[in-house]
């Protein structure tokens, strides 16, 4: 039977399907194999030949549960999940996944010639193409009908969430929280306007499974240069153009040739692209 979201935690994969035992709080702890750490407070460290623990207090457990997802919705190369759980006692968050042995995207990018870049493209191609043929669930949202984590889409004030945040039934919705957003820090004459331009050019994308941060940190090209996209925390239903607005943005646009590929990689929405950025910069940016 299909997984029902949100899942119920602490999850773990029956013993028969783990390639070994799984690894304890404290081996995970004690690992010298630190692959990734950010700001001492979340940690990716590589415990034996067959698994990785992503933890920490601030890790996002969703992002377990959507691999989940992914690997019973479609055929994509993601790592495999074996157990998702916070430790009650420290409030330390756990998610044990497989080792995906190959070489970060980021760190070799350079040195690849045009033919391996399109060999890459080409593959990170079928696989979003896929990913955007997984059923929609009939809303805009996170897994399971939880509200978005998004800059856009952010705000502290309990009153105003459910209505900035999501989940959106409707595309309407979804462009009317972007406009909520947008209102406290600008003329109100200025938001009257996007709430009458966005229904004309955001129209008509339909909500898909979005990574929402396709950035080369985030993808992993094993040695028979099969890319394999990791880091799903921000993985949620979006509009179509999302992905590519969110891969744009991160990028920083123009620094070398990312963008270009992006463009293989992607379907290009560049109009939505200009009117998404140029929001986000006057809410962050003032500019």
């Amino acid at each position: 039977m299909p997984t029902s979201f949100p899942l119920t935690l602490p999850y773990y994969m029956p013993v028969g399907r783990l390639p070994a035992p799984l690894p304890s709080i404290a081996e995970i702890t004690l690992s010298k194999q630190v692959l990734s750490a950010e700001r001492g407070e979340r940690y990716v460290v590589r415990i034996g030949e067959h698994y990785v623990a992503k933890y920490g207090h601030d890790i996002d457990l969703i992002e377990g549960e959507n691999l989940l997802f992914i690997r019973e919705s479609c055929n994509i190369d993601v790592p495999e999940v074996y157990a998702i759980f916070c430790d009650e006692k420290t409030n330390v968050k756990y998610i044990i996944m497989g080792y995906v042995a190959g070489e970060n995207l980021m760190s070799q990018w350079e040195d690849l010639n045009d033919l391996t870049k399109e060999n890459i493209a080409a593959k990170l191609r079928a696989h979003l193409d896929e990913l955007r043929r997984i059923p929609s669930q009939g809303y805009y949202g996170r897994l399971g009908r939880r509200a978005y984590f998004d800059q856009i889409f952010m705000t502290l004030e309990d009153d105003e969430f459910d209505r900035i945040c999501g989940p959106f039934e409707t595309q309407s919705q979804f462009i009317d929280a972007i406009v909520e957003r947008y209102l406290p820090t600008h003329f109100p004459q200025r938001g009257e306007y996007l709430r009458r331009v966005l229904p004309t050019v955001l129209v008509g994308h339909p909500a898909v499974f979005t990574h929402n941060d396709l950035q080369r940190k985030n993808i992993i090209v094993r040695n028979d240069g099969t890319p394999c996209i990791i880091d799903w925390e921000y993985a949620a239903f979006y509009p179509k153009y999302y992905e590519y607005y969110s891969a744009m943005i991160a990028f920083g646009y123009f620094q070398d040739d990312w963008h270009v590929w992006i463009g293989k990689i992607l379907h290009e929405y560049v109009t939505e692209l200009g009117w998404l950025d140029t929001i986000r910069r006057e809410l962050f940016y003032g500019a």
